[in-house]
């Protein structure tokens, strides 16, 4: 008898050691390698913030009108049409093309920042989200819905839900600052819009705000 039970739990860690080689369950590598994912995610994120801060500083630098200037050798700042008289226009010209490229890069920069900032977002199930915006949408204008109803995006969230729970899923303290640099929900990603929505779900709102397309999609 000792010998038969010995070989069944011998069994199913045998078994447990095959399904996990196979992906058929979950494995402690499997849970690291999303975490190391995560943190490669991170470190992108931070790089990027770098970036980011040359750029602004630089942009909000030669912005002001009254710091235009160009930088000789051995020579004081003067702003760039004092440098050199008999060619003021050239070296102005030079100044806010510098600033055009930065601003460029920056608008680069922070679409890189967003994109991988949405990747670390809890989305949930993306199948009910995505089966609640098929009957939430405009048909020609998907996420970006916004018909003058009051609600907005391709979940339809009205100003109060997107002022309730948007902040703290994308990262504003108020929901001033929010609208003032993020937008409606209209101008949210995909993903931001679902982990809105998820993070409302969480909060004890199921999804009972989309009644109608949720009966449909048999979530309620």
């Amino acid at each position: 008898m000792q010998g038969t039970r010995c070989f069944f739990v011998t069994s199913i860690l045998a078994i447990s050691s095959v399904l996990a080689v196979l992906g058929l369950a979950p494995t402690a590598q499997a849970k690291s390698s999303v975490t190391t994912r995560i943190a490669k995610v991170e470190k992108q994120i931070e790089k990027l913030e770098k970036q980011q801060h040359k750029h602004q500083s630089v942009v909000r630098f030669f912005s002001n009108k009254e710091r235009r200037w160009m930088l000789y050798p051995n020579q004081q700042a003067k702003p760039c049409w004092k440098v050199n008289p008999r060619g003021p226009l050239k070296l102005c010209t030079v100044a806010r093309g510098a600033v055009r490229a930065h601003v460029r890069q920056l608008a680069s920069v922070q679409a890189k920042i967003e994109h991988l900032k949405s990747l670390l977002l809890d989305t949930g199930n993306e199948a009910n989200w995505s089966c609640i915006h098929r009957y939430e949408r405009h048909p020609r204008q998907g996420w970006a819905t916004r018909t003058g109803n009051g609600y907005y995006g391709g979940l339809q969230m009205d100003i109060s839900f997107q002022s309730t729970y948007g902040p703290h899923v994308l990262g504003y303290p108020d929901s001033e600052t929010m609208f003032r640099k993020k937008g409606t929900a209209n101008k949210w990603s995909s993903r931001e819009q679902m982990a809105v929505a998820e993070y409302a779900r969480q909060s004890g709102r199921g999804y009972y705000p989309w009644p109608n397309s949720a009966r449909t999609c048999g979530l309620i």
